[in-house]
Order: C-alpha cells, then sequence, then structure tokens
C-alpha cells in the first residue's frame, strides 16, 4: 500500500482537529499576560503602594536600586498570589459541579461559560492598567469572574474530556501529545509577542503595559468564537427534560459525590490505588511547573537584571524547543518504541527535576539555559497521567475523574505561586536558588510512583475487564470438565 502525500496527511489531520485550536488561543491569552501583569504588578507596588520616586521605579533593576527593587518585587508577588487564589478557589468548586454535569447534557457549555468569564475579567484588568496612578488592589476587583464561570480549570479539564470522546484508546496519547503541542507552543508565541509589545509600548503614548493587556481578552474572545461556532457536541440532545430542570441539576450536590465517589469505588486489581496516585503525580508536577513560572521572571531580574522583553524572548526561545521536541519524542515512545506510559512520565519527571536542580545552582547565564534545556520534556509527565487516567476508567466516567482531576490541579496555581513565592520572598537575601532546590525534593515521589507503574501491564480498563472475564470463563469450564468427569466415574 503507497502512503498518502504529505499534503493528503496534513489536509487529514487538520480536519480531526478540533479543540486543540481552542486550547491554543486560551493559553496565548494566558502567556501574553502572564509576566506583563507581575512586572506591571511590581511597578505599581513601587510607585503607588510604597511610595518609592518615579526616577527608583523606572530604573528597578540597576544595582543601586537592589533593596528598592526586592521590596517592590515581593509586594507585587504578594498581590499576583491574591489574584491567583480569588480567580482560582471559586473554580474549584464550580469544577467539582460541572465535571459530572458534562457528562450528562454538554461538553461545550461549561467550556463556553468559563471562556467568558475569563474574556470578561480579562477585559476589566486591561482597563484598570489604563489608568497609570490606580492602586495594583484593585486588579483584584474582576478576579471573582473567572472564578465563578470556573475559569481555567473547566477549559482545562472539559478539553481533555472532549478529546477522549472523539478518540479511541489507540490514538488517545498521540492526540494529548498533539493538544500538547498546542498548548506548549502558546507560550513562546505569547512571549514572543508580550516581549514585542512591551518594548514598543515605551514610545508610545498608552504606555508599555496596555497593549498586551489588551491582546489577552482578545485572544480569549476569538477562542469563544472557535469553540461556539466550530466545535461539534459530543452528547446527544436530551428531549426528556426540560432546560430548566438540566439548569437545576447542575447545582446537585450529587455531582459533587459523583466525582469522589468514581474514582473511590472498589476496581479489579489495584486500578483504584492507580487512579489516586496519579492524581498525587499530577498535583506535584503542575505544583512545581506552574510555581516555578510565577518566580521565574523575579529569578532572573534578581540574579540578572533581565526586563521583561529580555525574559519573553529568551523564554519563548526555550518553549518553542520544548513543544517541537515533545510533538517528536512521545509519538515516536508510545506509537514506534512502544515505551510503557509510566515509564514516559517518569522521564519527564525526571526532566523537570533537573531543570529545578540547575536552576537552583545558577550563577551564571550558561546554566540557566542548561537548566532550560534540560527540562524540555517536563511535558510527558501530564501527557502520561492522563493517557492511563483515561485507559483505567469506562468512558462514561471520563468527565468525572477528568473533574476531579482538574479540581485537584486548580490548587496548583494557587499553592504553587503562593508556596513558591513565599519561599522566594524569604530566601531572597542569602539564596534566591532554595526555592528551586526544594521543588526537586518535592519531585521525588512522583519519580517513584512512575517507576513502580512499569511493573505493571499497560491495558485500557476495558481490556482488563475482558481479561478478567476471560479468566472466569476459563474457571468456571475448568469445574465443569470436572464435573463432568465425575458424572462419567458414577
Amino acid at each position: 500500500m503507497t502512503p498518502k502525500p504529505l499534503g493528503e496527511r496534513i489536509s487529514g489531520a487538520l480536519k480531526k482537529t478540533t479543540v486543540e485550536p481552542f486550547l491554543f488561543l486560551v493559553m496565548f491569552g494566558y502567556n501574553v499576560r502572564l509576566v506583563t501583569i507581575q512586572s506591571l504588578l511590581h511597578e505599581r507596588a513601587c510607585r503607588i503602594s510604597l511610595n518609592f520616586s518615579d526616577e527608583v521605579c523606572s530604573r528597578l533593576d540597576d544595582d543601586a536600586n537592589d533593596f528598592e527593587q526586592m521590596e517592590a518585587v515581593k509586594y507585587g508577588n504578594n498581590i499576583n498570589n491574591l489574584i491567583v487564589m480569588i480567580s482560582t478557589i471559586p473554580a474549584l468548586v464550580m469544577a467539582t459541579f460541572l465535571g459530572p454535569w458534562s457528562d450528562r447534557y454538554s461538553r461545550k457549555y461549561p467550556i463556553l461559560i468559563a471562556a467568558l468569564g475569563v474574556t470578561i475579567d480579562t477585559t476589566i484588568q486591561a482597563v484598570i492598567a489604563a489608568f497609570p496612578n490606580a492602586s495594583p488592589f484593585w486588579f483584584l476587583l474582576s478576579c471573582p469572574i473567572s472564578g465563578l464561570s470556573g475559569g481555567f480549570i473547566i477549559m482545562m479539564s472539559s478539553t481533555y474530556s472532549y478529546l477522549s470522546d472523539v478518540t479511541d484508546e489507540r490514538s488517545r496519547q498521540t492526540r494529548y501529545a498533539v493538544l500538547e503541542f498546542f498548548t506548549i507552543m502558546a507560550t513562546p508565541i505569547g512571549s514572543l509577542v508580550s516581549g514585542g509589545v512591551f518594548k514598543l509600548g515605551k514610545n508610545l503614548a498608552i504606555g508599555k503595559y496596555l497593549p498586551a493587556m489588551i491582546i489577552s481578552p482578545c485572544s480569549f474572545a476569538l477562542a469563544w468564537l472557535w469553540m461556539r461556532f466550530y466545535v461539534v457536541e459530543t452528547k446527544p440532545r436530551r428531549f426528556d427534560i426540560t432546560k430548566k430542570e438540566i439548569f437545576n441539576d447542575l447545582f446537585r450536590l450529587d455531582n459533587m459525590r459523583a466525582s469522589y465517589r468514581t474514582c473511590a469505588q472498589p476496581r479489579l486489581g489495584n486500578l483504584r490505588l492507580q487512579i489516586w496516585l496519579l492524581m498525587a503525580v499530577s498535583f506535584s508536577v503542575r505544583l512545581i511547573q506552574l510555581g516555578s513560572v510565577q518566580i521565574g521572571f523575579p529569578y532572573t531580574r534578581k540574579i540578572f537584571k533581565w526586563d521583561l522583553s529580555r525574559y519573553s524572548y529568551t523564554t519563548a526561545t526555550f518553549s518553542l524547543i520544548n513543544a517541537c521536541v515533545t510533538l517528536v519524542v512521545v509519538p515516536i515512545l508510545s506509537r514506534r518504541l512502544l515505551v510503557h506510559e509510566a515509564a514516559v512520565g517518569l522521564i519527564g519527571v525526571l526532566s523537570l527535576m533537573a531543570r529545578m536542580v540547575l536552576m537552583s545552582v545558577t550563577a551564571y547565564e550558561y546554566i540557566l539555559f542548561y537548566a532550560w534545556i534540560s527540562g524540555t520534556l517536563y511535558a510527558c509527565g501530564g501527557i502520561a497521567v492522563r493517557s492511563r487516567l483515561s485507559k483505567l476508567v469506562s468512558r462514561k466516567e471520563l468527565g468525572r475523574v477528568f473533574s476531579l482531576l482538574g479540581t485537584c490541579e486548580s490548587l496548583t496555581p494557587v499553592l504553587g505561586a503562593v508556596c513558591m513565592t513565599q519561599i522566594y520572598n524569604s530566601s531572597v537575601h542569602f539564596y534566591p536558588g532554595l526555592t528551586f532546590a526544594v521543588a526537586a525534593v518535592f519531585l521525588v515521589p512522583a519519580a517513584c510512583i512512575f517507576t513502580w507503574m512499569m511493573h505493571f501491564p499497560t491495558m485500557s480498563f476495558t481490556q482488563y475487564q475482558e481479561s478478567e472475564e476471560a479468566k472466569g470463563m476459563k474457571e468456571l469450564k475448568s469445574v465443569a470438565t470436572v464435573s463432568g468427569e465425575y458424572k462419567q466415574l458414577k
């Protein structure tokens, strides 16, 4: 059989595209403002909250202003932690309701509601950024909108649930890798745009922060439009129940308990234990990965005196490398070499650990570059967790399991930001890299769990059931044979 032409294969792949562009636009909108709002909060904290002079605040990266920089960065980091907490904790509650509800009624509507909430939130923050004398605490005003709509938690967990609905067990890990590629690609592009418009904004009357703050809600709005008009609903429309009953069903406490019961119910073999351990691994990996992102800019600003543009361009380059390596390596490991899913996850955890260790001892820029290169495969951990989880439960349970996973992961932006920034704030005077050293130690249990899971066969829940049923039938047949022989003897 002759292989299909490259153009035809690319066209076929694009036709299968569903939620990947949506998640790309969401993560682009997130990354384009990630460092921008940190720098903005540092500047507002310096000028308005701490009352340092405009001359000092405009030159925070100078060696002469080292004390003012540390105070402004610590103050701004604390406000940023509040922003993360207020926009995440309500979303944690919403995820426990919306996950089981989406299993029954709709995959699209929870995503649309969450995307709309984030769009409104970031639009209000862009308006606040337009007023140069507005207190940094004003940025807390709109955060509950993201939280109450489900925010990034719902968009992420529901996107993976949707992809599980439209893929089979054989192709799922590869599609997860493609989705992860889109997610990672959003980081360098968002960082490049952020650094570019920051530099451009220095010469504009609107200021250096506002362009990126405007681009972010526009990206979220485009993501909403893509989901609304292009992505097809996977759940059939229910005609046996009214819209009012469907809406009221959203707030049933049973929805909250359903996610926990699904993961806690007894299962064949050690499947239940594997589910909970995978939850713990995902929590650990995302906690470290997201937490390290929060202190990346303050850390390089302190050690190497990098500004926002330099940090954005550098992280964009290495994020692009991460995306390309992930897209190439994961399919080779899973489909060509048939490497165990747990082994793929172990590679991801060890890669992230190597990055943390090297970051903790960074004294020169070249060590920092080695650290980022060593962490190029960190995404393998998250891919392996989701791929393995999707095989340990039945298809009808996917939404509830991913909802609980999203709930666990929803704590990571809050805990990661708070824990790692507080450790950084406390140790910045004597050992700025202490946070990364602690992070590397925290990942050791995750590496041990993946190592243990490598001893189990990589089979799906359905295959495991069929295997157990086959064993039972074999035993019954054996009993029937013995019984027949006994009757013949009589």
